[in-house]
């Protein structure tokens, strides 16, 4: 896939609104094994991503610099997510599923190559239900997504329009429903410039409300500046400074992807086998995850791009949010670029699915041929699905 994305660095560079990757785990224990070898010299890592000398000698730096076990994944990735960032828009951002295996070594990579400044969000998806017991100490029933931006300055999220709304507006102006939230926020550190005096329109002085007078942190949340353009947007009342915080459709997408609406492991190995009759992947994302993402992430003709395709969960999500009225401005026309290589199954591991591919669709058994049968099946059910709309 690497090559592909070599090709793709031409013709969709600064094209791409949303990637999501789903790319193989490094589990610690039975090592990470690719055909890729990781002992690049500068020249050949400048030839295989098109960088100069500086650039692949500090890529070759980052990488050697972790453990063995580390580093043999964190050069699998490098060169993918460099040019991964070439194919972002100025807006676009970034979605990558892991476990807690390499977390922590995804995100100083994701810093290294995007900028620590353009982080935007760990994801905590509970993958499974009722805890598991493949751990040693602490079952273990939740992946991450890291969510890095191109550009932070440029990016803008989609409410999420099923969010759990837990603010009471029970109060009403001309511009609509709201509710009054504290200016004042209580604060870890102490910050002078955040506690000055505010008057209102009669001169009576306000300051940040400290709740434990022996822990004086409390600060206003707007600088001064920022009061003093925005002042008639402030309520005072009851010894206390507020501002209006107006009912919105839909919420703030959370960090906590917990409920059942973004599915489960076996959700995704059911959506799998009500399309095949037999799950041959032994943990695909749920499409209801991957629908998520894109429905804050994108608009309606936005291209989005998975080049560990796997499964192809992400094109099918795609074509369901296309075919979902309720998601943005109604039916969608996104594009999906999905790269997945033709990798061989093997008959030992799973006869299943190479006999599928062998039997049925009559092709060279490899992992490609079933993601490519997944996306055919997923269109013609979802077309079935919505014959009488649009």
């Amino acid at each position: 896939n690497l090559e592909v994305l070599k090709h793709l660095a031409n013709a969709y560079y600064e094209q791409v609104k949303m990637i999501y990757i789903d790319p193989p785990y490094n589990t610690g224990s039975d090592g990470f094994v690719y055909e890729d070898d990781r002992k690049f010299t500068v020249k050949e890592l400048q030839n295989l991503i098109g960088i100069d000398a500086e650039k692949a000698k500090r890529i070759l730096d980052f990488t050697n610099s972790k453990s063995n076990s580390h580093s043999a994944w964190l050069t699998f990735m490098y060169p993918r997510l460099y040019i991964a960032k070439q194919l972002l828009r100025d807006d676009g951002v970034i979605f990558v599923s892991i476990d807690d295996n390499e977390v922590a070594q995804l995100r100083l990579l994701m810093d290294e190559i995007f900028g620590e400044e353009n982080f935007v969000a760990e994801l905590i998806w509970k993958s499974k239900s009722g805890g598991a017991n493949d751990s040693r100490f602490f079952a273990i029933d939740n992946e991450y997504i890291i969510c890095y931006s191109k550009k932070a300055s440029n990016l803008s999220f989609n409410k999420d329009k099923n969010g759990t709304v837990t603010t009471t507006y029970n109060l009403e102006d001309e511009k609509g429903r709201y509710a009054l939230d504290r200016l004042d926020k209580q604060s870890i550190r102490y910050s002078e410039s955040g506690n000055y005096e505010i008057k209102d329109s009669e001169g009576k002085s306000y300051f940040p409300a400290h709740k434990d007078p022996e822990n004086p942190n409390a600060t206003w949340r707007w600088g001064k500046d920022t009061v003093k353009e925005r002042f008639d947007e402030l309520v005072f009342k009851d010894g206390f400074v507020y501002t209006k915080n107006y009912e919105k459709d839909g919420t703030l997408p959370r960090n906590l992807l917990l409920d059942e609406r973004f599915g489960r492991t076996r959700t995704g190995k059911t959506e799998f086998s009500d399309l095949f009759g037999s799950a041959y992947f032994t943990a695909p994302k749920p499409s209801k995850l991957i629908k998520f993402l894109l429905d804050i992430s994108t608009s309606d003709n936005d291209i989005i791009l998975d080049f560990f395709a796997g499964s192809g969960t992400t094109g099918d999500a795609v074509m369901q949010l296309n075919a979902d009225p309720s998601a943005g401005s109604g039916y969608g026309n996104r594009k999906f670029i999905l790269v997945q290589l033709p990798e061989p199954i093997d008959p030992k591991k799973n006869k299943a699915a190479y006999d599928f591919v062998k039997d049925e669709i009559k092709a060279e058994p490899t992992i490609f041929e079933i993601t490519k049968e997944r996306l055919i099946r997923a269109a013609k059910k979802i077309k079935t699905e919505n014959i009488d709309k649009k």
